[in-house]
């Protein structure tokens, strides 16, 4: 864990969960969010979370986040209910 606040600290990271950073040149970077699941071999291609209906979209993998392991892997108004990530009442 020490590793990984470290390289956080290097890449300018404000938070461990966030999935914006800025640099010292004021560039916003986007990444995945550390809590994020790594997404199954059969899911859906992405290049955004609004291509994934509820769930996120992995920047690193191109592909949404499916199944769910936890609310880190749905996108914004919606919970998971493993596997899916579901619309918050």
């Amino acid at each position: 864990m020490r590793c990984v606040l470290i390289a956080l600290a290097l890449l300018g990271c404000s938070s461990a969960t966030t999935n914006e950073t800025h640099s010292d040149a004021g560039v916003v970077v986007l990444q995945d969010p550390i809590c994020q699941s790594i997404p199954d071999e059969l899911a859906s291609p992405c290049e955004s979370d609004e291509d994934c209906v509820g769930h996120r979209c992995s920047r690193t993998y191109g592909h949404c986040v499916w199944p769910c392991a936890s609310d880190c892997d749905c996108a914004q108004g919606y919970h998971c209910e493993a596997p899916a990530c579901i619309g918050d009442p």
